[in-house]
């Protein structure tokens, strides 16, 4: 088994987080995992991208050029990487400010409007942890149980981590 995971968006919406969650999960499942992050030198609001590999044999490479699963925080992302995603791969696509853009005919979108979804939970920002919840759910070689202790672990102590693990749900539960 080998799994590429390609997350994309600007900088500032929690794309390397939540890769490094999913991989902490992973970790936490007994496989093997790289962690290879990109993104421009002004961090914040510039394009960001993660690439995740994940597998229960040896990872020859940490970069992900042909992805079955990709994260599209925005527009500029899923314009960027859209193309690479193999046929009969999977795009979750932040629905709240991508709109009706299913170029492909041969991957599976999931429109998931995290923006919408986290605000029921918070006033803060958890949008890339709603996605992170979605995405688990589809991949299904993690267990939500394993992502939910490695946020614990591994949230940052300004954050709340029961309105984190809600939207961690709210993801899961909406696909």
């Amino acid at each position: 088994m080998n799994l590429d995971v390609l997350f994309s968006g600007f900088g500032g919406q929690g794309i390397l987080f939540i890769s490094k969650i999913l991989s902490y999960a992973a970790i936490e499942s007994g496989l093997n995992v790289t962690w290879f992050p990109s993104y421009g030198p002004e961090m914040r609001g510039g394009t960001a991208s993660c690439s995740v590999v994940i597998s229960n044999k040896k990872i020859s490479s940490p970069i992900v050029s042909r992805p079955k699963y990709m994260v599209a925080m925005n527009y500029p992302s899923l314009l960027k990487y859209e193309s690479r995603v193999l046929s009969n791969g999977f795009i979750f696509v932040n629905s709240d400010i991508i709109r009706n853009n299913h170029l492909r005919k041969d991957v599976k979108y999931f429109d998931v409007p995290i923006q919408s979804i986290a605000k029921g939970i918070s006033e803060k920002v958890f949008g890339n942890i709603v996605m992170l919840g979605s995405l688990t759910k589809i991949i299904k070689v993690i267990s939500r149980g394993s992502v939910i202790n490695s946020l614990k672990r591994h949230l940052n102590k300004k954050f709340n981590f029961d309105d984190n693990e809600k939207a961690f749900e709210a993801g899961y539960d909406f696909l």
